[in-house]
């Protein structure tokens, strides 16, 4: 299985000043978590190397990857929009539609590489885990997360424009959920900080505002600490609001 990694320069590549082939590589090897191999001794691919990178993957002869392309998963996701698509255009998702899509979903595998220690011999060893789609694995749940968070935001925005634009079971699930952060993430003036700020005297500073991270709301101040702006009680009393102080609590 093999997948385009990016365009390497060639003899007729022009750079600017703000080039950076090598940079850009590094951040992909990164990304992608591979590592580059030299080509010696070998004329794989050699006639193109220098145009256009390649990611070669390994599986296991017992995967159910093998034979498998990128462009037959991608095939089958397309089945999947064209079943949700045309279910949508004639009427609600039914549970015949969504049986489908799950069928779908289940014939598409993906696979998780698993690095750990041996504890006897300290040598690194690498797994490859490779379960249907529709398998939830907490240590590899790659999609499921993303699509949690996703679905978590849509909703909040479909139940502010409409309540009852939200299914009965999701309003179930998600309302009592949105309350609870609610209660706990709402903004805050003229108190005391609700934690630790490091430029903060109670006899000559006043809270403006404090906003903690919210995951209601989607904001995240440092390691989800709170937004604290505070202002000289002397010049609140003449209401010059020109040196505020904004910090992070921790």
């Amino acid at each position: 299985m093999r997948w385009p990694l990016g365009w390497l320069p060639v003899a007729s590549t022009k750079r600017s000043a703000s080039s950076s082939a090598p940079e850009r590589s590094r951040q992909l090897q990164q990304e992608l978590r591979v590592e580059v191999l030299p080509l010696e001794g070998s004329d794989y691919f050699f006639d193109r190397t220098q145009q256009i990178g390649m990611v070669e993957a390994i599986v296991p002869p017992e995967s159910p990857l093998v034979g498998s392309t990128v462009l037959e998963a991608r095939i089958r996701a397309d089945e999947i929009i064209a079943i949700v698509h045309e279910g949508a255009a004639k009427e609600a998702f039914s549970a015949s539609d969504a049986t489908a899509v799950m069928s779908a979903l289940h014939a598409i595998h993906w696979a998780k590489a698993v690095h750990r220690i041996d504890p006897e011999t300290g040598a690194e060893v690498r797994d490859t885990i490779t379960l249907p789609l529709t398998t939830h694995r907490a240590a590899a749940n790659l999609w499921v997360h993303d699509y949690q968070t996703i679905l978590f935001d849509r909703a909040k925005h479909a139940w502010c424009a409409n309540p009852d634009s939200l299914s009965a079971p999701m309003r179930a699930f998600y309302e009592p959920y949105w309350r609870d952060l609610a209660a706990c993430e709402m903004a805050a003036i003229g108190h005391e900080p609700f934690r630790h700020v490091h430029d903060y005297d109670e006899d000559r500073d006043a809270v403006l505002l404090e906003l903690p991270t919210s995951g209601l709301m989607s904001r995240m101040f440092g390691d989800c600490d709170n937004l604290v702006v505070t202002i000289d009680k002397a010049d609140l009393a003449i209401g010059d609001f020109s040196r505020l102080r904004v910090q992070v609590s921790n």
